[in-house]
């Protein structure tokens, strides 16, 4: 029997943005190639999700990525979370 990893943590959401111009990063108030943590109801999240509907979201945060990374290489994975809702 081979090895599991096993994670526990939050499993957040990345929400991943194609912004056509400069101006839209000073527009939103971002830093080029940063990242930003928002809750659910930011409206300044809400509104780029809006002007953007090519948008794409994916599975993160580092548990995660970290297990999705391992089983990709062809490791057992299990990941376990707790939902706050």
């Amino acid at each position: 029997m081979g090895k599991k990893l096993i994670g526990i943590g939050n499993a957040a959401i990345d929400a991943v943005i194609e912004l056509s111009s400069e101006s839209d990063i000073q527009k939103y108030s971002l830093e080029k190639g940063g990242c930003v943590f928002v809750g659910a109801n930011d409206p300044i999240m809400k509104q780029m999700l809006s002007d953007y509907p090519d948008h794409f979201l994916d599975a993160g945060g580092a548990a995660a990525n970290a297990l999705c990374a391992y089983a990709s290489l062809g490791g057992n994975a299990r990941f376990y979370r707790q939902n706050r809702h």
